[in-house]
Parts: structure tokens; C-alpha cells; sequence
């Protein structure tokens, strides 16, 4: 089991493996959020990210974990 982390300004999605269904779905908030989905290690798998900024500072961060691997950018 894998876990993503967006952390953003002003609405951010993510989806992993090409699914039609974001992962994480927060477009219009800011913040961080986190969501977790099983994935096989050593395999590779799309990821996709939109993010929009509207006004002020802007920030985008994504990162991951599992539980053999810390939490990276």
C-alpha cells in the first residue's frame, strides 16, 4: 500500500494508473491531503497532476510513501 500526499494551493487532483476517478480530488481548496492505493513495487504506473492557482503565494508539493519506504518528495 502506497500513500500520496498533494500538498497545494487552490485545488489540486491526482490520479495514479490512469483511472478515471482522481485519487485525490480537491480542486477549490488548499491545504494537504492524502489518500493511500495498493501498488506492486518495481512496477510503473502513470501519474497525473492539475493544479490550479488563482491569487497570492503558490504552492505545489507531491510525495509518497509505503511501508518500506519513507515519506519523499
Amino acid at each position: 500500500t502506497y500513500t500520496f500526499y498533494l500538498t497545494h494551493t487552490h485545488g489540486a487532483k491526482l490520479w495514479v494508473n490512469d483511472v478515471s476517478t482522481p485519487l485525490i480530488n480537491e480542486w477549490g481548496s488548499s491545504g494537504q491531503h492524502s489518500a493511500t492505493i495498493a501498488l506492486t513495487a518495481g512496477q510503473f504506473y502513470d501519474i497525473k497532476v492539475e493544479w490550479q492557482h488563482t491569487t497570492g503565494l503558490a504552492e505545489l508539493r507531491l510525495e509518497w510513501e509505503s511501508t518500506s519506504q519513507t515519506r519523499e518528495v
